[in-house]
């Protein structure tokens, strides 16, 4: 599996980008906030990488400025209803920090924001989030007396 990439951005796309790396162009699927913070093509760039593989699709990258926004990703895609649009969609809108945030608040709306997420299934990751390690050290809490597994 893929981890990390780091080259030098050579292209940048509505919703992926190419990153050179020794030659060899990998392309990556990101969010729009990712891609408005990457550098200028050109420039050297690194992005952490959630690969997945599929028998009908191959493999596919998924990048991300820091390891925070993969965890938070791959923690997303772990709750039944989310697939890699609608996670990259939530982070799009809520970085792993005010994501934790808006999980302790049960703030369901904040998570609505975000495209491919409706009520019912903002409810769920706000539900099945507590307690998980969001990134930038920030936890979302339980209610007393509830296990959490981290």
């Amino acid at each position: 599996m893929i981890g990390r990439l780091r080259g030098v951005l050579a292209e940048v796309g509505e919703v992926e980008c190419l990153i050179d790396c020794g030659g060899v162009g990998y392309v990556a699927a990101c969010g729009a906030r990712t891609l408005g913070r990457l550098p200028a093509p050109g420039d050297e760039t690194t992005l952490y990488i959630h690969s997945q593989w599929s028998e009908d699709a191959g493999p596919r990258l998924y990048g991300f400025l820091s390891r925070d926004e993969r965890r938070a990703f791959t923690l997303l895609l772990a709750i039944q209803g989310v697939g890699p649009k609608a996670a990259l969609a939530v982070l799009d809108v809520l970085p792993p920090g005010e994501l934790a945030s808006a999980v302790a608040r049960e703030d369901k709306a904040a998570v609505a924001r975000a495209n491919m997420v409706g009520p019912k299934l903002a409810l769920r990751i706000v539900t099945e989030l507590k307690g998980k390690a969001l990134g930038d050290g920030h936890f979302a809490p339980v209610a007393p007396g509830v296990h959490a597994d981290v």
